[in-house]
């Protein structure tokens, strides 16, 4: 155990003096620190809460349906790839040397929950909502935080023990898939069906479902959400009893992983040398083509038969795109969606008509953006011989992605129409204005692989990616403020105006600034 002990310790004091080597990240630590800050005072200002806070218990919902969601998609993934709380100098060396494999284990899961704690920490920058809607406190969302990192480290460790009883085996893996899927199926009829036998009412019949403590018995999501809610509420004997469940529920996986068949080491083998490759590759500015690249692809028709030039690079992913995904949005995507057309109608009683569904997909969107099919073409020869401006083809090669911004914020928007009392040009603007800041966080991607490429840690580019978003995303915000207050117009339709504009004209400039980076190959580390 002293060698454990020494690991942990010494990776700790690593952190620390790499702070201190590189004050970048001291510094980029600090601005995320004081921008919760600026959240958390913000969000406590005298007025800031609803005169009337919505029901806690819809906020129980809110909170079963992002954690369940949550468990049930890093459970489905451990079917086919596995889970794993160990990276590959975990595997060379600590699989290698002479330390019980279930203190290994214990040291894998103690780094998870740090991981797990990280991931659950963007959720403090919900607490405006989360305290304007509901009157959720600051050790409220505490909670909110720790159930989120609880509930990825069972999801992580489900993930392992499913795959360790599944893998070689498609019957068992098929059964397993099944069963998840007959849960929520069991959860939607849940709600949908007494709509259907009330089909007059069926919105206030699905509230009073959702409102019900029946929810709370969905496997792990439903229990730490209810548990999340139970404390916020102030019910301290509820609470245990999901807490309990939960913690019953690790031990299970745990003593089930311990004794299982297969030795672990060999189980989360496989998912360590691609979650190292993934990080390699983004070390050295190359793209990890698992991440683009679906493994079942619909064929159909052969050819791209469409473009002239650059632009033939649209129809090319628009063709890859339809062969790997069901729909023309990929399942995340359409997940995003649904989460702010229903947070949409949680607030549409709000006063402030669509600006609240607009902000949170905003929000959304900002931790949703990645690299698309764009980056994988700098990796090919292909886009650097065709004889056309590098900017066009750098317009060209991300349209698709462009094109994937409208088509999400038009099914957000016309969605939410149905039921906020809007004009229709104020979902016109939000659909052009959310495209728009999709395009400057596309840009805000290019321009930081452009300066700084990826030669940081996740953390890093994640926290100065935020940054950037949110230096860029203010002029557009400040413009239409200001054409508002002097033309004496409707401050929505200013603001979106002023979005508009100024994302588009920012997004330009980087694009122009960074065109470079189709005219050198070298450049992208081929």
């Amino acid at each position: 155990m002293k060698a454990m002990k020494y690991l942990v310790l010494t990776r700790f004091k690593n952190s620390i003096i790499e702070m201190k080597n590189h004050p970048s990240k001291l510094i980029a630590y600090v601005f995320f620190i004081a921008l919760l800050v600026f959240v958390l005072f913000t969000s406590n200002l005298d007025g800031a809460v609803m005169e009337t806070t919505r029901p806690i218990e819809e906020f129980r919902a809110i909170m079963v349906a992002i954690y369940f969601m949550t468990f049930l998609l890093t459970v489905l993934n451990g079917l086919s790839s596995g889970g794993t709380f160990f990276t590959m100098p975990d595997v060379n060396l600590l699989f290698l040397s002479p330390i019980e494999p279930k203190k290994i284990l214990s040291y894998g899961i103690l780094k998870n929950i740090g991981t797990s704690a990280m991931v659950g920490f963007m959720l403090a920058f919900q607490y405006g909502w989360m305290h304007n809607l509901y009157g959720i406190r600051p050790l409220d969302l505490v909670f909110v935080v720790l159930g989120f990192a609880f509930m990825m480290f069972i999801a992580n460790l489900t993930a392992i023990v499913v795959y360790s009883f599944s893998s070689g085996n498609e019957r068992v893996k098929t059964a397993v898939r099944w069963f998840l899927y007959a849960v929520c199926a069991a959860a939607a009829a849940y709600i949908l069906i007494p709509m259907f036998m009330n089909y007059q009412n069926a919105f206030a019949v699905g509230l009073k479902q959702v409102y019900e403590p029946y929810i709370t018995f969905l496997p792990v999501g439903g229990w730490l959400g209810g548990a999340v809610a139970a404390l916020c509420m102030g019910k301290v004997s509820s609470a245990f009893i999901y807490i309990a469940l939960t913690f019953l529920y690790t031990a299970v996986m745990s003593f089930l992983l311990s004794k299982s068949s297969s030795d672990y080491y060999e189980d989360v083998l496989q998912a360590s040398e691609k979650m190292t490759a993934a990080i390699t590759a983004k070390k050295e500015g190359k793209v990890n083509y698992d991440s683009i690249n679906p493994k079942n692809v619909k064929l159909g028709k052969t050819g791209i038969n469409r473009g002239k030039g650059a632009s033939v690079f649209l129809y090319k992913h628009l063709l890859e795109n339809r062969r790997g995904q069901i729909f023309i949005l990929d399942k995340m995507s359409l997940i995003f969606a649904a989460i702010t057309v229903g947070f949409a109608y949680f607030t549409k009683d709000s006063q402030s008509g669509v600006v609240p569904a607009f902000a949170f997909s905003v929000y959304l969107m900002i931790f949703s953006i990645g690299f698309g099919r764009w980056a994988k073409e700098l990796m090919l020869p292909y886009v650097y011989m065709i004889p056309q401006s590098a900017f066009k083809k750098l317009i060209m090669v991300t349209s698709q992605s462009i094109l994937q911004f409208f088509v999400e914020s038009a099914l957000i928007f016309v969605a939410c129409s149905f039921f906020l009392e809007v004009p229709v040009i104020d979902i016109v603007l939000c659909i052009l204005a959310r495209t728009s800041v999709g395009i400057l966080f596309l840009a805000v991607n290019i321009l930081i692989e452009r300066i700084v490429g990826s030669q940081m840690n996740k953390t890093m580019l994640v926290l100065i990616y935020f940054l950037f978003a949110v230096i860029f995303i203010i002029p557009g915000v400040v413009l239409g403020v200001m054409v508002g207050a002097l033309l004496n117009v409707n401050m929505v339709i200013s603001v979106m105006l002023g979005m508009i504009f100024s994302n588009i004209l920012i997004s330009l400039i980087i694009g122009f600034a960074c065109k470079n980076i189709l005219n050198y190959a070298e450049l992208n580390n081929v």
